[in-house]
């Protein structure tokens, strides 16, 4: 705005002194807390003529429409055994092994990955998701359903998405993976596979995949798991939905466990209006999602 207006954006420090709540810390920085409420209106009515913001649908309106389907799985009896330990207390026998959820927050990762597949342990830590998986089982479904369509699967896990690459392995499954421990030149190359139509299926991790990629070969997308953030799911759905994309609309399959962690995050997710990042540092809402 100092470069568009200059007269009237003179100063840094004004700006904030007029228009910012900030906490100056011991050393002098300064950490801007939000906007003054008294002054807000006064500063949108400069920054308003300036700027405009047009939805994706009002600029790319060749795009298809978007077709939402939420599928709701119940557990192996191996898989939902773990979940119910973890539920009812802050550990679980796993064979030899205890595993330990120290606070409510590791409590709920401990319950969406067992929501998701059987754990694997090491020294009570999980190291890996093995067989039976509700999640790995319904994806299959998916794909015997679907011919020879190619499709994107996405998780905030990557050891589902790695016991989903295993098994879809294991099945002759063309698969590639897309993951946050590859080389650039990795990633690259797996994507090419995927649009050029050397593989079906591409695995994802939401947080390698949700941006900068395109795989528009595929008009449909399977989440195994969503993100905390809303952001992060519609930039991974966006992966599919963006310009290349022919068919006439683009598919997206929520695969849920029910009577889960899932349940409640699915609730919220639903909402819209809230940040899930915000509510998952409620300890209370926690409490209450994780009860068993």
């Amino acid at each position: 705005m100092r470069f568009v207006d200059p007269p009237s954006w003179p100063s840094y420090t004004k700006y904030l002194d007029r228009y910012c709540n900030v906490h100056t810390n011991t050393w002098g920085g300064v950490t801007i807390l939000g906007l003054r409420p008294g002054t807000r209106d006064e500063l949108f009515g400069f920054l308003d003529p300036h700027m405009i913001r047009r939805t994706k649908a009002e600029v790319l309106q060749q795009l298809p429409g978007k077709v939402y389907q939420t599928r709701l799985l119940d557990m192996p009896p191996a898989q939902r055994k773990v979940y119910r330990q973890i539920a009812k207390s802050m550990m679980a026998q796993i064979r030899d092994e205890i595993l330990v959820a120290a606070d409510p927050l590791s409590k709920m990762t401990r319950l969406m990955q067992a929501s998701s597949a059987c754990l694997t342990l090491e020294d009570g830590e999980v190291v890996g998701l093995e067989a039976p998986s509700n999640k790995v089982g319904a994806l299959q479904d998916i794909l015997d359903d679907t011919g020879d369509e190619p499709l994107v699967a996405f998780a905030m896990s990557r050891k589902l998405i790695e016991l989903a690459y295993r098994t879809l392995s294991d099945a002759d499954v063309p698969v590639v993976l897309i993951t946050g421990g590859q080389s650039a030149e990795e990633r690259a190359q797996a994507i090419n596979d995927f649009q050029g139509g050397h593989v079906r299926v591409a695995l994802v991790t939401l947080g390698a995949g949700s941006e900068g990629i395109t795989l528009t070969r595929a008009n449909r997308a399977v989440f195994l798991q969503r993100s905390w953030s809303m952001v992060q799911n519609k930039q991974a759905e966006d992966r599919i939905h963006r310009v290349g994309q022919t068919a006439e609309s683009v598919e997206y399959i929520d695969l849920v466990s029910v009577d889960t962690i899932e349940d409640a995050v699915r609730l919220v997710l639903a909402g819209k209006d809230k940040s899930l990042q915000e509510v998952v540092r409620d300890e209370r809402w926690l409490q209450e999602a994780i009860k068993g």
